[in-house]
């Protein structure tokens, strides 16, 4: 069962992968022009927020009644697994350097990534509760 739960939980966090690039797609492309890219980053973590939220609520059936402890066990999967994706394809596949993905954790450089691994942390609980589970 907690292999299961956790390829289930891996599956979600794909979708939400394909959501913030979608996101960041649109604050490359539209939001940045619109209004500057300052503030275009800081639409787009919230956004992402937003979304990640949505996201743990659709997909909230797949994952089922739990305890909080599996809740925030799953939400640890996604930062862990968000962490390595970003500081991975960052540097080896967009050739970031390191001090450039520093940056990614620098909220006065606009950049909320921390709000969205906080957010990605506790979706799992947050829509529980919203939704009666345990």
């Amino acid at each position: 069962m907690a292999i299961r739960l956790f390829f289930t939980a891996s599956a979600i966090w794909l979708a939400m992968v394909l959501l913030a690039i979608a996101n960041g797609l649109i604050r490359d492309k539209l939001l940045a022009e619109l209004i500057g890219p300052h503030p275009a980053l800081i639409v787009s973590g919230l956004s992402l927020s937003l979304l990640i939220l949505s996201a743990t609520y659709c997909a909230f059936p797949l994952i089922g009644k739990r305890s909080s402890r599996v809740y925030l066990a799953i939400g640890l999967q996604w930062v862990c697994m968000t962490l390595l994706f970003d500081i991975l394809f960052g540097h080896f596949i967009a050739g970031k350097s390191w001090s450039e993905l520093a940056q990614l954790f620098n909220p006065a450089s606009g950049d909320l990534l921390l709000l969205v691994l906080i957010t990605t942390l506790l979706a799992p609980i947050l829509v529980a509760r919203f939704k009666g589970a345990p």
